[in-house]
């Protein structure tokens, strides 16, 4: 469950290697700076990172000397999806610093940083993007095996490093972790069969939310008798859970070199 949840809180890392980066403690709690710092509220420090089994080539084409996608007519359903797996995998992290201040004392480096926290991630089978290639064209897809999720949640950071000798620095931070919501979504079946006269739609999904103040209206269907969702509205958004985390680092000092170690994010929102 640990592996799971860390999974999806990985940030950035580009930073890590430049020496003037004054965050690096974000991702390695050893990391100490000369000077101290306040960060200016929401803009001091954004992160956005995007991971994905898909290439940018599988995508964008070239058509004519001009950049497209995968879309354009120019470009064959068959040329499309010879380049698509079976599965595909996107993510996206983002963190924003909402304030952060780094400061000598006690023995050490410290900091304390407020943050949120928004990850979203989701398996999208090859037929959806035959489906968006193809639009209604007298086929059945089989969209089954989607899975997504979806988190948000604020950071409340306390860091301290450490220099224990001449070669060897350690580090450690403690997390409150404030949740605003999560959700969860999984299509065992999907088959959609699309015809110029009609749309048939044959599905079997499980969602799970935590969302406070999250509602639902459900109705009993006329064609097949089933519950289902009709409605969903959110009043107002607020805390959906609280949790704990900690980061653990460490960096050694070999010669010319310098080793860097860390464990981040172990922890859980509940």
């Amino acid at each position: 469950m640990l592996v799971w949840a860390s999974g999806y809180a990985q940030h950035t890392t580009s930073g890590y290697f430049l020496d003037g980066y004054l965050t690096r403690y974000q991702m390695n709690p050893a990391m100490g700076n000369s000077q101290g710092f306040v960060s200016f509220p929401g803009l001091s420090n954004i992160n956005v990172a995007q991971r994905s089994t898909l290439g940018v080539k599988d995508i964008f084409y070239n058509i004519d000397g001009k950049t497209t996608t995968f879309l354009n007519p120019g470009v064959s359903s068959e040329e499309a999806m010879s380049r698509l797996k079976g599965t595909n995998h996107v993510g996206v992290n983002t963190k924003i610093d909402v304030l952060s201040v780094g400061f000598k004392g006690f023995g050490g480096y410290n900091t304390i940083g407020i943050s949120a926290r928004a990850n979203a991630a989701v398996k999208l089978p090859t037929d959806i993007f035959r489906l968006l290639k193809e639009g209604v064209s007298n086929s059945t897809y089989n969209i089954a095996d989607i899975k997504a999720h979806a988190d948000a949640y604020a950071e409340i950071a306390l860091n301290h490093s450490h220099q224990l000798n001449e070669k060897l620095r350690i580090g450690a931070s403690f997390k409150v972790l404030v949740g605003a919501g999560n959700v969860d979504a999984d299509f065992d079946k999907a088959q959609l069969e699309l015809r110029d006269d009609a749309w048939d739609v044959v599905t079997d999904a499980t969602v799970q939310a935590n969302i406070k103040n999250l509602r639902y209206t459900s109705k009993v269907s006329e064609n097949t008798g089933n519950m289902c969702i009709d409605e969903v509205d959110i009043d107002k958004f607020g805390v959906a859970g609280f949790g704990a985390a900690v980061d653990l680092g460490a960096v050694y000092t070999l010669g010319d070199f310098e080793l860097s170690a860390a464990l981040l994010d172990l922890g859980a929102i509940g």
